[in-house]
């Protein structure tokens, strides 16, 4: 069932659930794109956290080079009293490859993407 958020997102499927909240593959009517849309679970606790998240993903994003391998924020907003973060849609998560590849993948693929995993964090860790 599709699910229309801020008068542009139509909420498409369930992709993933954590702690904080359940991200959704979204569809933006104005952009013409897919994004993932987070949902931030309905209390207190989790609503601050995801304050803080947009701050450092604001900053960064200020600081963006496309050279690091950093999934991209787009935007935030609320409906309903409920917290939503838009990022970039990536068609699988590295649980999903992992699975797709038998739970065999091979030395050079593990190495490739620890050392994308290891500049993301280098990029974050000298920015922020």
């Amino acid at each position: 069932m599709s699910y229309t958020l801020n008068n542009d997102f139509i909420r498409l499927v369930n992709i993933g659930k954590g702690t904080f909240g359940t991200v959704y593959k979204g569809y933006s009517l104005s952009k013409g794109n897919h994004f993932a849309i987070k949902k931030i679970n309905d209390e207190n606790k989790f609503r601050k956290c995801a304050l803080n998240e947009i701050k450092i993903l604001t900053y960064l994003e200020t600081l963006r080079n496309d050279n690091f391998p950093i999934v991209k924020f787009y935007d935030d907003f609320i409906e309903n009293n409920i917290q939503y973060l838009v990022f970039e849609y990536l068609d699988m998560n590295l649980y999903i490859y992992h699975k797709k590849n038998s739970f065999n993948l091979d030395i050079n693929t593990i190495l490739n993407i620890t050392s994308n995993i290891c500049l993301g964090l280098q990029y974050i860790h000298t920015k922020y």
